[in-house]
């Protein structure tokens, strides 16, 4: 796995400040996360079945630790780096009447440890080895539609709605 140009957040014992960094993998895992919900549940109270696309937007938080110093050694050095990745995709759905449906994602991981270079706001370059657990750099997240029938008290308020 290869990472290049991210920007993260690195911390110490003084506090945080921001990067760029890029990893240089020596060994890795990859693995799928439990599937979590994405988006808000849409509920269909028509008598007729729904369809449209709409954009999913997925962030997820990614960190390093750091148990040796880097090189080199006058510079900052982190015990800790932390990244968010974002990404969206568009997603087809259609939901029949009486029905809830929501999106769920897989978040495609990976685990292992590498070599860091870190650059600072002033352009202090720093390289460090650390382990890491990250979003995959593949980005093949497992999205999914799911669907259920609407609960006795969802359907009656949508038949009052509909009057």
């Amino acid at each position: 796995m290869q990472l290049d140009n991210i920007q993260g957040e690195c911390q110490d014992a003084k506090g945080t400040w921001p990067v760029t960094f890029s990893l240089e993998t020596s060994e890795a895992t990859a693995a799928y996360s439990p599937a979590r919900a994405a988006t808000e549940t849409y509920v269909n109270g028509t008598r007729n079945a729904v369809s449209n696309s709409r954009p999913v937007n997925f962030a997820f938080a990614s960190s390093a630790a750091f148990t040796a110093a880097g090189e080199p050694s006058a510079a900052r050095q982190p015990t800790s780096l932390t990244w968010t990745t974002k990404s969206q995709r568009t997603i087809s759905e259609t939901v029949q009447p009486g029905e809830v449906s929501w999106v769920e994602v897989q978040e495609h991981r990976a685990t292992g440890s590498g070599a860091f270079t870190i650059v600072d706001e002033s352009g202090n370059k720093l390289v460090i080895t650390g382990t890491f657990d990250s979003t995959h750099s593949d980005g093949r997240h497992r999205v999914m539609q799911r669907t259920a029938p609407m609960t006795e008290a969802e359907m009656k308020r949508a038949a009052e709605a509909r009057g």
